[in-house]
């Protein structure tokens, strides 16, 4: 019996783990410019360090709001991007992309190859800046997904990303 009785919590813990690792079967992808996009990070570990992969979307139920996050980090080093999009409050169908009143920019795009040097990419508040909520599903915590905006940056090179697609679990 002092076996079983020690034995458990060990048991316990060793089927502890992030539920059926959601993370195999999660899409985020889009066309930038055009041109496939898929988030993918040949890296092993984390995003930021903060163990999602290429990945994330963080939903804050308090507020309503939610910030969707994707790298495209290829290891020959030839696409080094990032997509990083919110919205608040956030409903099913069209919701603006939010920009954060605070900067009045919001740096949506980021592609650290761009020639130029001019690697953040503002949202272009003069274009359509969607992203179409198809189901908030709170018992399996995933959001299903559409986006599509323009953003800019500073060298004022434009890049156009249509057709975004995402079915994620959501932290918080």
């Amino acid at each position: 019996m002092t076996f079983f009785l020690l034995a458990l919590p060990l048991l316990l813990l060793a089927s502890c783990g992030k539920d059926d690792d959601l993370s195999n079967d999660e899409t985020f992808k889009c066309k930038v410019n055009g041109e496939e996009w898929d988030a993918f990070s040949y890296t092993e570990g984390d995003l930021f360090g903060i163990g999602t992969g290429a990945m994330d979307l963080l939903y804050y139920t308090d507020v309503k709001s939610i910030t969707l996050i994707g790298v495209r980090h290829l290891e020959d080093q030839s696409t080094n991007q990032s997509i990083n999009i919110s919205t608040k409050p956030v409903s099913l169908g069209d919701n603006p992309i939010y920009v954060n009143n605070v900067h009045l920019i919001k740096r949506v795009f980021k592609d650290w190859n761009n020639d130029s040097g001019c690697i953040f990419y503002n949202l272009d508040t003069l274009s359509e800046n969607t992203i179409h909520i198809i189901e908030i599903d709170s018992i399996n915590r995933r959001i299903e997904g559409t986006f599509l905006f323009s953003a800019i940056n500073d060298c004022n090179d434009v890049v156009r990303v249509t057709d975004g697609y995402f079915d994620i679990a959501y932290r918080f």
